[in-house]
């Protein structure tokens, strides 16, 4: 029950920490960012990032603390997206483990969440009425380059024209406002 209020979870995250032997280089958490659909309502979305979470997460024995997004007013108004902080520990016999289960940070592992979360996004988008939009995210995992093969592959040519671009670097809502406003910054230069 504990550990359904965030403040006494990440509290017992760092009381945990606090009794490692190297504190000064804990890691107390993971931290995964999802990017939603904007074919999805919001009640898809919700159903959407409990289903994965609970699927590639919770079953493996971690704690998930989500927080789902709107755009906000400075950016595309479809970037609906997820915040999910992850423990590093186990729960055993109603508190964290003494050992961080060092598997949870493999890239193996994350390639796999990469690709689940197209699969399952691929699928709900699909069952919303969205065909088209549901292939393309289903190769969303991939790199650019990868995904604009994948759409020359199917035909799906205006997709690959879209996709024939340098991957870009998130600015952050704060850098991206300035440069709307036509301030230059120095991350947005």
């Amino acid at each position: 029950e504990w550990a359904k209020d965030r403040a006494q979870l990440w509290n017992a995250v760092e009381r945990r920490e606090d009794r490692s032997n190297r504190r000064d280089q804990a890691q107390l958490a993971r931290s995964i960012e999802l990017n939603l659909p904007h074919e999805l309502n919001a009640e898809q979305r919700r159903q959407l990032v409990r289903d994965f979470v609970r699927e590639q997460f919770v079953r493996r024995g971690m704690i998930a603390d989500v927080a789902i997004h709107a755009p906000d007013r400075h950016s595309d108004d479809r970037n609906y997206h997820a915040h999910i902080l992850l423990t590093m520990r186990p729960i055993e016999n109603g508190e964290f483990a003494a050992k961080k289960n060092r598997d949870w940070n493999s890239k193996e592992l994350a390639n796999h969440w990469r690709e689940k979360w197209a699969e399952i996004g691929a699928r709900y988008i699909e069952k919303a009425g969205f065909p088209k939009e549901a292939e393309r995210y289903s190769y969303s995992h991939l790199t650019l380059p990868e995904q604009k093969k994948e759409a020359e592959r199917r035909g799906d040519h205006e997709h690959a024209r879209a996709l024939d671009r340098e991957a870009t670097t998130h600015h952050g809502p704060h850098v991206s406002a300035m440069e709307k406003r036509g301030i230059e910054t120095e991350i947005g230069n």
